[in-house]
């Protein structure tokens, strides 16, 4: 394992300590002395100065408790990761109590301290991964993406009201010139922490979009109602093999494949057999959309993190109606060849009488064959 001894994760914790205690204590002491001499009778200008110096312990203080929050984390994380090359980031912030925005940069500031050496953020496969090498484990993208956004820092905002707050302290705001003054100071501190602070990476947790189907392609056939329904064909067989690759349900998945094979061989046999396209009318404008819709619903449900008693409920109706529906489709299929079964049974028939009535059946064959044996062997 390529993680840090915990000596490492002690003296960071140590140096925490420290950074609280004095950052603490003096950002303490320079405060109090500056709201002192600033309501005092002595001089606002040593009162700013000590404003300064306690913003600087301060920062000092949170810099110590930073330290001791990622060094309880370090060890955390590193106890769940023994012996491990990867682990998965709901795990490590269900651990550490964060979302993911804060983790993954806590994550990083750790790798590049060196406690993770080589470590980094998988967000594909929504892992942290501390050694790489071998094989990847098998992975199914799941409902969610986790995707990095840039957005602008707040912390510039806020220091034009620190500015005003500051200003308000140490000099009268009842005259014009002050309130310019404040405004020309403010607007400067804007800029250039506008310009210091850099965009802050937000990690957004977002619904994972199925790829659009393809448009399908204009049917010109000569006939208008089939070239009608074969267009719509397209379009149906296109949100079937979306919805098929959206849904990894294995109840369902399989179904939604049968479904699929059985449609392109209705449609194959339509385009073969236009005069057929009267008996799916029923099929095209109900069955199929009314199922692709159950399907879509399924598939919305199925990407709602938390499901209650009705979103169970509900996938569970459509899981257990998908046979029914199955079986439904299969028939349509049949009863399309069922002119065709009519037409082979007519012409068996047929063939049958005709060879009788020429001698030619099997069972007028065998009966001459036995009585010529008959005849021979008296």
């Amino acid at each position: 394992m390529n993680n840090q001894p915990p000596k490492k994760v002690f003296g960071s914790y140590v140096a925490g300590v420290l950074q609280c205690v004095f950052g603490g204590a003096f950002a303490l002491g320079f405060g109090i002395t500056a709201v002192i001499m600033a309501f005092g009778p002595r001089d606002q200008a040593a009162a700013a100065g000590f404003i300064v110096l306690c913003l600087l312990f301060a920062a000092l203080l949170w810099r110590g408790a930073t330290n001791l929050k990622l060094s309880s984390h370090c060890q955390r994380i590193q106890g769940l990761m023994a012996g491990k090359n990867r682990e998965k980031l709901e795990t490590i912030a269900q651990l550490t109590r964060q979302d993911y925005t804060q983790l993954v940069r806590e994550l990083r500031i750790l790798s590049k301290r060196g406690f993770f050496p080589g470590g980094y953020v998988d967000l594909y496969r929504r892992d942290f991964v501390v050694r790489t090498g071998g094989p990847l484990p098998p992975y199914t993208p799941g409902p969610t993406a986790l995707r990095e956004v840039k957005r602008k820092s707040v912390l510039p905002v806020y220091g034009i009201g620190l500015v005003w707050v500051f200003y308000a302290m140490m000099f009268p705001l009842y005259r014009w010139i002050h309130f310019a003054v404040a405004a020309v100071i403010s607007l400067a501190v804007y800029i250039i922490l506008r310009r210091v602070l850099p965009e802050r990476t937000v990690i957004v947790e977002e619904e994972r979009k199925a790829a659009p189907p393809p448009k399908p392609e204009s049917i010109n056939t000569g006939n208008s109602e089939l070239d009608e329904v074969l267009t719509t064909a397209m379009e149906y067989m296109a949100q079937l093999t979306a919805l098929d690759t959206a849904i990894t349900n294995e109840q369902i998945d399989g179904p939604i494949q049968e479904l699929v094979h059985i449609c392109k061989q209705i449609f194959d046999y339509i385009k073969k057999t236009p005069s057929k396209v009267k008996q799916i009318r029923q099929f095209m404008n109900y069955y199929l959309p009314t199922t692709i819709k159950l399907l879509q619903n399924y598939d919305e449900l199925s990407r709602e993190p938390v499901k209650g008693a009705n979103i169970k409920g509900a996938m569970q109706k459509i899981e257990d109606t998908m046979q029914s529906i199955l079986t439904a489709f299969q028939k349509e299929l049949d009863n399309l060849y069922q002119d065709k079964a009519m037409d082979i049974s007519v012409d068996i028939e047929v063939m049958q009488n005709m060879m009788e009535q020429e001698g030619l059946s099997g069972d007028i064959l065998k009966k001459r064959d036995e009585t010529l044996h008959a005849r021979k062997d008296a």
